[in-house]
């Protein structure tokens, strides 16, 4: 199996090069060779990652060069155990957010909502292997056909210090709040497959694979299969039995993205005819393709709906959605945009009935709002439903929310604090100093932490030499951290005794629900950081 990582490709993920030069590895369908077909190792069929995940699902049927194939099997990259390796997390039933599963990370940091439950037996899709097909019902054809319940979710990544989300607020011509616009550049995207869409009702999400080969497996067969990852299992004819187990096969990728939050929740139709005229406004008004550009209504999954998921599906992105972000008419402008895109003058919003004098649209056409991409949502698409919101957005100003603090001004704001502590470095004050110019060791001996975790390009504390009430204790640093609290304390040799720092005071904010470190001058920080890397590191 090929690595998906190339340091270009990461580069290229971080800003400093065109991503587009660097795509993600595709998936692949082994095709076997059939019949008269010249390729004797048969063929390797490849669809982009978001595309494959509906094509090359489990018994979907591929058709190529006049023949017909079904996905049979997948490859089954395993774990340390030998088992196949699986995954779990946690998607907001609110806006879709994703989330790895850990402890205290119960609260959407998104929208506010609780998380509640959680994802288990996630395979991540690699190469998939197909079997010819001479013969099949049209009921199963069809079945196939309809495809499979597709879940999207997102994640914003910090890029080091640079925060991985930048938020913007619309306004319309009087002021008035129309929409927010979180925007993320090399974003998570994730979409998993959980289903077919014709699966009997309450029928529970995922397939049965069989653990020994990849094999997907039916009804039948998987009523013969043992479930679990435990020792082999032998009939009573001396046979092994198959040990089986549920899965949910998802593919992801980095994506510039855009979430669209609109301040008033709006009933399924219009939320949807917003969203199309949206996407095709922004295409025209920013010169894209129909394939740069996607856009998909946002949980929950039924009744009114606020947020809408813009994605760039460009490898490297076309860097409109940060333009839609960051200018301050360029929203007002796709608006518009899509008004004329709706038939609608632009100024007036008056109706001009359709595409020329002598085409006249309803509710929607082809020229508008219908493609061939949304055509099970065309009963619900009307232009007459999106004409209000883009009325309003057509004056509208994007403003800017501020970004908040650098890392040296974070420093700045922290070090006199520090200084002034009661575990002030015996020099009196931290160091502003990077690792080429200055003594990292000599740091430690003067239990400057505040100074080593900026030369060492760590995380830096939220405060400095902050009171906890609730412990009575008083840690040099604070880390407010998603899910956690982390206090650390720095160990002086000759320090004072003092009952906010010891170590008593460490366990009334372990009883307290605080996670508790501590940095002694005369032990290796480096080790404690590595062992501690999810606090300390910045990624």
């Amino acid at each position: 199996m090929m690595s998906d990582f190339n340091p270009y490709r990461y580069l290229a993920s971080e800003g400093f090069l065109p991503g587009y030069s660097f795509p993600r590895l595709p998936l692949a369908a082994y095709i076997p060779r059939s019949g008269n077909r010249r390729n004797a190792d048969g063929d390797y069929l490849q669809r982009p990652r978001f595309l494959a995940i509906r094509e090359f699902g489990p018994g979907a049927l591929i058709y190529h060069e006049g023949a017909r194939y079904q996905v049979t099997r997948v490859q089954l990259p395993p774990d340390a155990s030998g088992d196949p390796a699986t995954a779990e997390a946690r998607r907001c039933d609110g806006c879709g957010y994703h989330y790895a599963v850990k402890v205290g990370a119960d609260v959407c940091t998104m929208c506010g909502e609780p998380l509640v439950g959680k994802r288990t037996g996630l395979l991540h899709l690699h190469t998939v292997y197909t079997t010819p097909r001479e013969r099949i019902s049209s009921d199963e054809e069809e079945r196939r056909r309809a495809g499979f319940r597709l879940e999207t979710s997102y994640a914003f990544q910090d890029h080091g210090t640079r925060k991985g989300r930048l938020t913007s607020h619309v306004s319309d011509a009087d002021g008035g709040p129309v929409l927010d616009l979180d925007y993320g550049d090399s974003a998570t995207i994730r979409i998993t497959n959980l289903g077919r869409v014709r699966d009997k009702p309450g029928e529970t999400d995922g397939y049965w694979l069989d653990l020994s080969d990849g094999r997907w497996l039916n009804d039948r067969a998987a009523a013969d299969a043992i479930e679990g990852t435990g020792m082999p299992v032998v009939d009573e004819d001396g046979n092994e039995k198959h040990r089986k187990k549920r899965v949910l096969p998802y593919v992801e990728d980095r994506r510039n993205i855009l979430v669209v939050t609109l301040d008033e929740a709006q009933p399924e139709p219009v939320a949807l005819s917003f969203l199309y005229a949206l996407e095709r406004g922004i295409e025209a008004a920013f010169e894209l393709e129909d394939s740069e550009l996607t856009a998909e209504l946002l949980p929950p999954a039924s009744g009114p709906h606020r947020r809408m998921l813009f994605t760039e599906a460009a490898e490297g992105g076309a860097g409109v959605l940060r333009r839609i972000q960051h200018d301050k008419d360029a929203f007002a402008k796709a608006a518009r945009t899509a008004l004329e895109i709706c038939h609608f003058d632009a100024e007036s919003g008056e109706d001009q009935g359709g595409p020329t004098d002598h085409e006249k649209c309803a509710r929607g056409c082809y020229a508008c709002l219908l493609t061939y991409a949304n055509q099970t949502h065309h009963r619900q698409l009307s232009r007459h439903a999106a004409r209000p919101l883009l009325a309003r957005l057509a004056g509208a100003k994007t403003e800017r929310e501020d970004r908040g603090e650098s890392r040296s001004e974070q420093f700045r704001r922290l070090a006199p604090a520090v200084s002034s502590g009661k575990a002030a470095p015996r020099n009196g004050q931290a160091s502003s100093l990077t690792p080429l110019e200055t003594d990292l060791t000599a740091l430690v001996a003067q239990g400057d932490l505040l100074g080593w975790l900026k030369a060492k390009a760590y995380r830096l504390p939220d405060e400095t030499s902050a009171l906890v009430p609730e412990a009575g204790a008083c840690p040099d640093l604070v880390f407010r951290l998603d899910g956690a609290n982390l206090a650390v304390f720095v160990d002086l040799p000759g320090q004072t005794a003092d009952s906010t720092r010891d170590v008593e005071a460490g366990y009334r904010l372990e009883d307290a629900g605080w996670d508790v470190l501590r940095f002694p001058t005369d032990t290796d920080w480096d080790a404690i950081a590595d062992n501690n890397a999810a606090y300390f590191q910045l990624r």
